[in-house]
């Protein structure tokens, strides 16, 4: 007997795969790498996308969510010139419309495309994580942080979307820097984002989060994220508006973390190609002086200003912008109160741009 028969009938045993059972594997592993690419494609196809509710990046909050979504619509149809960052103060005090028509006015270029990603209850920290997402993917020339005491208060942080509940998330982590599959996923895929819909669908959760989103996006009427809210403020205030503003203002403290994260803010404005602009929100005059304190909110925009590093700040109080019948209750504008707003803002950042004292050169859009 010869060494290679031996070594033939006596070697070890190792599972191999027979050509056709190889194949087999193969052949599926592509099938449904084709189905996972087809619906990622389809899903990526606007006219799906608009008869889906918002998808989700793993934040549990819907308004912020649904704002995310706005925004990749908007962009996806144009450049984002600049955005509007802030709380509700800004969601509903900044038409992004009317900013640039006065904007384009004052400079006499083509204006610029904005967009209001004014988020209701988000606090400073909170936004700081979302400004860095927004410089990473869109790129604006501008952009401009609403600052009111509520987004850096102490005894508002239970109630606002801080960077503790936000940072919390696979997608925040990735925005900052920690990558994980996750966060990429929510990144880069359309079907993971949308994956929640299917377990709706399937009833294996309860939930009732398509009927959720769906009632969110129905308040907003307009496609570049402005959603006004109609009324007057009346004076004398109501028991539920004392209560309201009471709640806000009184007692005020500025919480140390939230005041921090202006430094994320420099950062952005120092070692990127967008502008960023801190800019004081209107309150109602009385809201101040007879519920913060005048000397409270005083401190407050001294500390701002202190921490706001090269970053210009631009102050509104004194300035009687909006009169009494702009407001619709003591820190929210109106339409019209709005309307007077977005026109000022837009003529003061033209007027910034043109006399170069406003972030780089790219913030101008002059036509040739």
């Amino acid at each position: 007997m010869t060494l290679r028969r031996l070594w033939r009938d006596y070697r070890p045993r190792t599972l191999r795969l027979t050509p056709p059972a190889g194949y087999t594997l193969v052949l599926a592993a592509l099938f449904v790498a084709i189905y996972v690419l087809l619906i990622e494609a389809v899903l990526r196809v606007p006219a799906v996308q608009s008869r889906l509710p918002a998808p989700s990046v793993g934040s549990n909050y819907i308004s912020f969510e649904i704002a995310l979504e706005r925004l990749d619509r908007f962009a996806s149809e144009g450049p984002v010139d600049c955005v509007f960052l802030g709380s509700s103060l800004v969601l509903r005090g900044i038409d992004p419309a009317i900013f640039g028509e006065a904007y384009a006015e004052q400079t006499g270029s083509d204006g610029m495309r904005c967009f209001n990603l004014g988020i209701q209850g988000i606090s400073a920290s909170a936004a700081s994580i979302v400004a860095e997402y927004v410089v990473d993917a869109y790129h604006p020339r501008l952009l401009i942080f609403g600052v009111s005491p509520r987004a850096f208060g102490q005894s508002m942080l239970d109630r606002s979307l801080t960077s503790d509940i936000l940072g919390a998330s696979a997608w925040a982590r990735q925005v900052q820097g920690d990558l994980n599959v996750e966060g990429w996923l929510y990144r880069h895929s359309d079907l993971y984002r949308y994956r929640w819909i299917v377990l709706d669908w399937l009833d294996l959760h309860e939930s009732h989060e398509i009927e959720m989103r769906r009632e969110q996006e129905a308040r907003t009427a307009t496609g570049d994220g402005f959603l006004p809210r109609t009324g007057v403020l009346a004076l004398p205030r109501t028991a539920k508006e004392v209560a309201r503003v009471t709640l806000l203002f009184e007692d005020y403290r500025l919480a140390p973390e939230e005041i921090r994260v202006l430094e994320d803010f420099a950062r952005l404005d120092a070692n990127t190609s967008t502008a960023v602009l801190l800019l004081e929100m209107p309150l109602h005059p009385d809201t101040i002086s007879e519920y913060m304190g005048e000397d409270v909110y005083e401190s407050f925009n001294a500390t701002i200003r202190a921490h706001a590093g090269s970053m210009p700040y631009w102050t509104t109080t004194g300035l009687n912008l909006i009169p009494d019948k702009g407001f619709v209750d003591s820190n929210h504008l109106n339409p019209s109160g709005s309307a007077l707003f977005s026109r000022w803002l837009g003529e003061r950042v033209g007027e910034a741009v043109e006399a170069g004292a406003l972030g780089p050169s790219q913030v101008r859009t002059k036509s040739p």
